[in-house]
C-alpha cells in the first residue's frame, strides 16, 4: 500500500507550485512599480555631524554651528549640486517655527567640514552668516536672541527631512 493515497494526494504540491506562482506574481508587480515611478525610492538625505554652542559677542547672545564632519551643504535655496546637499535653517521655538535667512555678507554658499556659521536675531528676522565679523551687535542683535528653550532645525530641501536638531539654547 503506497503511503500516498486518498482524496488529499498532490495537495501539497498543488499548495507550493500556487504559492511560488503568487510570489512571483508579487516581485514582478513591485519591480514594476519602481520602475514605471509608482514607488517613489527615496533620495539619500545629507549628513553631517554639528557641534553648536551659544557664544556672545558684546554681550549678545549668537550660536555658532560648526561643522565637524560629513557631506558639503549648501546654504542656496536651489537644488544644490552633485557634491552638496541644499539645506534649510530654522528656529523652532515652542509657539513656532521660523526660517533663518542667509545674511547678504555671508561669502560662501558651502558648508564644509570645518566651517561655522552663526545664526542670529534682527528687527527682521533670523539670519545666518559665515562670519563672525559680519554680525554687529550694536545695531543688528536683539538682547535676546532666542527666546528660552529654542532650538536650531537643519532640514534636507531635497528630500525634505530633518538632519539635525539642535538646542535647547
Amino acid at each position: 500500500m503506497p503511503l500516498l493515497q486518498g482524496p488529499r494526494f498532490g495537495f501539497s504540491g498543488l499548495f507550493s507550485v500556487m504559492l511560488i506562482i503568487l510570489l512571483v506574481v508579487m516581485l514582478i508587480g513591485i519591480v514594476a512599480a519602481m520602475l514605471f515611478g509608482t514607488v517613489k525610492i527615496p533620495e539619500k538625505s545629507a549628513y553631517f555631524s554639528p557641534a553648536a554652542e551659544d557664544i556672545h559677542i558684546d554681550g549678545k547672545e549668537v550660536i555658532r554651528i560648526e561643522h565637524r564632519g560629513g557631506d558639503v551643504l549648501s546654504l542656496n535655496i536651489s537644488r544644490g549640486t552633485e557634491t552638496s546637499y541644499s539645506i534649510a535653517v530654522f528656529v523652532q521655538i515652542p509657539s513656532s517655527m521660523a526660517e533663518v535667512r542667509v545674511a547678504p555678507s555671508t561669502r560662501s554658499m558651502f558648508y564644509r567640514q570645518g566651517d561655522a556659521i552663526y545664526v542670529y536675531h534682527t528687527i527682521a528676522g533670523y539670519f545666518l552668516s559665515d562670519t563672525d565679523a559680519a554680525i554687529h551687535p550694536d545695531r543688528d542683535v536683539f538682547p535676546e536672541t532666542t527666546a528660552l528653550q529654542a532650538h536650531i532645525v537643519i532640514v534636507d530641501r531635497v528630500a525634505n527631512v530633518s538632519i539635525a536638531r539642535l538646542g535647547p539654547f
